[in-house]
């Protein structure tokens, strides 16, 4: 019985635990970037600058015109 109840309490652990960790439901614009009004800040999950922050969308795409420029 107590190794039932410890295999219940495991498995409740860790499914609660598991759904605490998806990704919120920000939409994700064409550069994999979305902004985050909670934190104020503008951040990317995929693309080219993912895993970067930014201030805004427009700090963003001005970093992205500089890169452009520096490889010509």
């Amino acid at each position: 019985m107590a190794t039932i109840r410890t295999f219940l309490f495991v498995f409740l652990f860790l499914f609660f635990n598991a759904s605490l960790a998806y990704p919120h439901k920000g939409k994700l614009d064409a550069e994999g970037c979305h902004p985050d009004k909670r934190k104020k800040e503008y951040h990317c999950h995929q693309g080219k600058f993912a895993g970067q922050h930014f201030k805004s969308r427009e700090e963003m795409l001005q970093k992205a015109r500089q890169d452009k420029h520096r490889r010509r």
